[in-house]
């Protein structure tokens, strides 16, 4: 019997290839989220260090750095807005590139079953052929023992 062939093996290796550069984006655009979420944390903390400072030198207002404190707190706080805001792009692109993902596996495994169902057909000819093949050479068999005992 010839040999197995998946009429799709060509499409099947495409899907999978496909399937892996999408799930090579969605670790970089997860890292880019990662990164963003990271930058977001440590402005929170910087701002929150910075209305400390602010809150233990508040009555003494002799102090210069109170003052620049409380002029670069807005722009820490402009900064963290626009970093919130980048934040939920980035889990928007995170969430688009996990639904492609989730697409192209279902797409993958949709050809991965045709594949392991037309192996299985395969295998029941292939199966087939042998049995009947054995079934010849047995009938042949028993054919000759009768023929020599007739004799």
């Amino acid at each position: 019997m010839k040999a197995f062939v998946y009429r799709f093996e060509r499409k099947l290796g495409l899907v999978r290839q496909e399937e892996q550069a999408l799930r090579h984006e969605l670790q970089v655009v997860s890292a880019e989220r990662d990164r963003v979420l990271e930058e977001l944390n440590r402005l929170k903390s910087r701002i929150d260090c910075l209305e400390e400072s602010i809150r233990n030198h508040q009555g003494n207002f002799l102090i210069p750095e109170v003052g620049l404190c409380k002029e670069y707190l807005p722009v820490l706080k402009e900064r963290f807005l626009q970093m919130v805001t980048e934040l939920q792009e980035a889990e928007k692109r995170v969430e688009s590139a996990r639904q492609m993902v989730v697409e192209k596996k279902r797409e993958t495994k949709a050809f991965e079953k045709l594949r392991e169902h037309d192996w299985q057909e395969y295998q029941y000819e292939l199966n087939r052929e042998e049995q009947k093949l054995i079934d010849e050479l047995a009938m042949t068999s028993n054919h000759r023992k009768i023929k020599a005992k007739g004799m």
